[in-house]
């Protein structure tokens, strides 16, 4: 999956797709922790919290390279995270 605004375009990797549409469709919305944990580990491997904030950093870096706030990823303290920005996906 390719991730592409108004400043260029850069590639996802599958996690952060996976992320990056679990916010899309929960925009408006809170996306908990453990949800966000669940999604891109979804064989319950045993995904720290600190690699999913690495997972999510590295996807506000993109959302950035591609033209969008820094506020494009919110982190809820002690909840999770939640959309700051729209979204278009287009297939």
């Amino acid at each position: 999956m390719r991730l592409s605004g108004p400043m260029g375009e850069v590639p996802l990797t599958h996690g952060e797709s996976l992320l990056l549409a679990a916010f899309c469709r929960s925009a408006g919305q809170k996306l908990e922790r453990w949800q966000a944990m669940q999604l891109v580990d979804s064989k319950d491997k045993g995904l720290s919290p600190a690699n999913l904030e690495m997972r999510i950093s590295s996807l506000r870096k993109k959302l950035s390279q591609c033209g969008a706030q820094d506020s494009a990823i919110l982190t809820l303290r002690g909840f999770g995270y939640a959309l700051g920005c729209q979204m278009e996906v287009r297939s």
